[in-house]
């Protein structure tokens, strides 16, 4: 494609990039316009202006979780040499040259296999590690999220750069998420997002309002101008060598209308291969060049449409043989994208829009699409029975949903909660749960079972409000919607109204009598209510059959300060709580024990516990942050005051979705810059920041007096009277004992959930 016009928005563009360049802050560039239109040149155009080191990062595997930032990685690290910073290996080695420093880095990475390090006793060189005979990218991608976030950081806090993003079509929030820490990090950075949509622009400005320092501006380009177009169609022809004479222009009428770029340059290429042949043919439509590939050809773009870009040529290959055996030939893939119908990308195949467009109306085709789509499904459950994989599930999932297949999407629901776990962080998993939640209300219609299938495993997966919007279509006269509807109100912090349904719906002769009691006195408690949830606990102890009942002594350690009496009591019902509980409560309640005894001044014993809550979780990631964020207090606790604490933290606060979470990670990390001295800084400003913001926001009742507590230190030491007499106030309205010598109040992750078992 060539570059027409634009003059207007070049100006602006360079008017706005020189202003910025000269203060301190990052340039975030979002080009917004429908595919064709010519989005691509244009930021060519642009990227003239810039003096930064260019990185242009290209349609990754959208199948890979966090595709968009691990694909940036993936550059940073190839481009390392050329710019003079250390690749991302070398980084690592540097990091890594004590037994200190392998141990903490072993804590929040998967880089050098956990299992095999911890039974050596972590007595191990790093550098034979990182010299394992491994591809270097494969290296790069195994790592955890945590050290390609801290790799990232490095890069952009030591060279400025411009950052291009090709072809976002979807960019995943996971990604985004990082990216806007990144940016607000960088300076004078410039980053520039292609974007085909408005929802793909809206989200990345989303993740970017809270950024002080970070200067925003979206470029919408809308379609050329009837002359721009006769232009860039003119210029075509002349890079061809076509005459214009040979040219019907009604056939263009429609691509011009649209202002599609790339369908004028499919057809106007169609053309001119033919011509070559035959000088007595004439131009076709997208539709008449549809209509006339061959069968085979043909279903391979209903393949392609079906699978959206997920099949790779191989997979693509197998399906197509198994329609009719031994036809498959890379000659027709080759066809199609010299045809300018299909995209390549790492091996993988997606349909050009105004094709699936076109593809999409076609009746000609009715049986082609059914047999593909049957041969599809087909292939794909076939090879999930075999083997799991995350693609394979992706496919099957948007497939289904797309054609109101709900009773198909039912026999998935265990691969889709497997998916679900597997993602890196949870604004990845919110945004692939999205897709039910659209769909929540017609699959209520289709089938009453999916909406309590789907409230568990939302529930399961910590995405609360989500649950509650499935469990909400659900008739509750069941006692599990009941227990359920309580729960989930629980944890989505609405603790009052829980409280009122309970009310309403309990009933001492109801078999779940004990587990509404249960939630009861979870929500007394956050509510800072003990002495009514200790009533209610004395009058529960005797249920010793009920199955929820280890999760009763266990939350009944709350109401004993000390904290030896706590230890004893959860410590009692340890083993069976392993022997009875899955690996997820089993890993939550090993978090819980690590918890104790780091407060009873046990940090070995802390550590061994968090070390059997890692091996519970296994590939589950959902509580990772929790592990961090306990190895910096049991750090502490055994005043080790150092960087390391900053380092967890901070890795903990990437992956943290929990507002409680959140809460104790910046509380935590304020503990820290007032140990070490070091108020003043930009960081532990921003801390005490977020805090504020946070407690204006917050239903919780129990733990913001710590809060109150450490706010008030810290700003008695920066000198704010103000604001330092405002906490003293809420701590002597709370009878919050405090004094001038500080005795710094940490918070712990720790987990109140309970299971859902819908058998029972």
């Amino acid at each position: 494609m060539v570059f027409i016009n634009r003059k207007e928005e070049r100006v602006s563009f360079k008017k706005n990039y020189e202003e910025n360049a000269q203060d301190n802050v990052s340039q975030v560039y979002v080009i917004e316009a429908d595919h064709g239109i010519g989005k691509s040149e244009f930021i060519k155009e642009v990227s003239k202006y810039f003096s930064n080191y260019p990185l242009e990062i290209f349609q990754c595997d959208e199948n890979e979780e966090l595709s968009v930032f691990k694909r940036m990685v993936l550059e940073l690290d190839k481009a390392s040499a050329e710019y003079g910073y250390d690749d991302f290996k070398t980084y690592f080695r540097k990091k890594v040259n004590n037994t200190k420093a392998i141990r903490l880095l072993l804590k929040i990475t998967a880089i050098f296999g956990q299992t095999w390090a911890m039974s050596k006793g972590f007595d191990i060189k790093c550098a034979s590690l990182i010299e394992d005979s491994i591809q270097s990218e494969k290296f790069i991608l195994n790592a955890q999220i945590e050290n390609l976030f801290e790799y990232s950081k490095y890069v952009f806090t030591t060279v400025d750069m411009h950052v291009i993003f090709h072809h976002t079509k979807i960019i995943d929030s996971g990604s985004l998420n990082l990216l806007s820490k990144l940016i607000a990090i960088s300076q004078r950075s410039v980053f520039i997002f292609e974007s085909n949509n408005t929802e793909t622009s809206s989200r990345i400005e989303h993740f970017l309002q809270n950024s002080h320092s970070v200067f925003y501006k979206k470029y919408i380009l809308e379609k050329l101008s009837d002359i721009h177009i006769q232009k860039y169609i003119q210029q075509l022809l002349t890079d061809l060598k076509i005459e214009a004479d040979y040219i019907d222009s009604t056939i263009l009428k429609e691509s011009i209308e649209k202002g599609d770029l790339a369908e004028i340059s499919s057809i106007l290429k169609d053309f001119n291969d033919r011509l070559k042949t035959n000088h007595s043919i004439k131009i076709r439509s997208t539709k008449e060049i549809l209509q006339s590939l061959s069968e085979k050809q043909c279903a391979i773009l209903i393949l392609v449409s079906y699978s959206n870009g997920k099949l790779n040529i191989n997979e693509i290959r197998d399906i197509i043989n198994e329609l009719n055996p031994a036809s498959f030939n890379m000659s027709d893939i080759d066809l199609l994208f010299g045809k300018n119908l299909i995209e390549k990308n790492n091996n993988y195949v997606s349909l050009l829009p105004f094709v699936y467009d076109i593809l999409n109306v076609m009746e000609t085709i009715s049986f082609l699409k059914y047999a593909v789509s049957s041969a599809l499904i087909k292939y794909i459950n076939t090879k999930l029975t075999q083997v799991y994989n995350n693609r394979y599930v992706d496919i099957l999932v948007d497939f289904y949903l797309n054609n109101n297949q709900f009773s198909q999407l039912k026999s998935l629901l265990p691969q889709i909660s497997k998916r679900l776990k597997r993602f890196n962080t949870q604004a990845e998993r919110i945004d692939y749960f999205k897709k039910f939640v659209d769909n929540h209300q017609k699959m209520h219609i289709s089938d009453l079972d999916l909406s309590i299938q789907f409230a568990k495993i939302a529930y399961d997966l910590n995405l609360y409000s989500e649950a509650l919007e499935f469990i909400n279509l659900v008739r509750d006269e069941d006692h599990n919607i009941i227990f359920m509807k309580a729960l989930i109100l629980n944890r989505c912090e609405e603790f009052i109204q829980s409280e009122k349904y309970i009310r309403s719906k309990i009933n001492r002769q109801s078999p779940i009598y004990f587990n509404l009691s249960l939630v009861h006195m979870m929500n007394l408690i956050q509510l800072n209510k003990r002495n009514e949830a200790k009533n209610i606990f004395d009058e529960l102890k005797s249920y010793t059959q009920e199955p929820l009942f280890l999760y009763l002594i266990r939350l009944s350690n709350i109401f004993y300060k000390d904290y030896e009496k706590r230890l004893e009591i959860v410590e009692s019902i340890t083993n069976k709580f392993y022997e009875t509980q899955d690996d997820e409560f089993s890993g939550l309640h090993a978090i819980y024990l690590a918890y104790l005894y780091a407060l009873t001044q046990q940090p070995d014993q802390a550590e061994k516990a968090l070390s059997k809550a890692r091996n519970f979780f296994g590939n589950n990631l959902i509580y990772n942050h929790m592990i961090l964020h306990n190895e910096a207090t049991i750090k502490f606790h055994n005043h080790e005051i150092d960087e390391d604490i900053c380092i967890l933290l901070n890795n903990a606060k990437i992956t943290a979705y929990d507002k409680y979470d959140l809460f104790a990670v910046n509380n935590n990390l304020l503990v820290f810059y007032i140990l070490s001295n070091n108020i003043a800084c930009f960081e532990s400003q921003n801390v005490a920041f977020e805090l504020e913001k946070m407690l204006n926001k917050t239903k919780y009742k129990r733990f913001v007096d710590k809060i109150h507590y450490n706010l008030y230190h810290y700003f008695v030491k920066m000198y704010n009277y103000e604001k330092s007499e405002y906490y003293k106030t809420k701590l002597l309205q709370e009878n919050i004992k405090f004094d001038n010598d500080y005795k710094y109040k940490l918070m712990y992750e720790t987990s109140w959930k309970l299971p859902i078992n819908l058998e029972h």
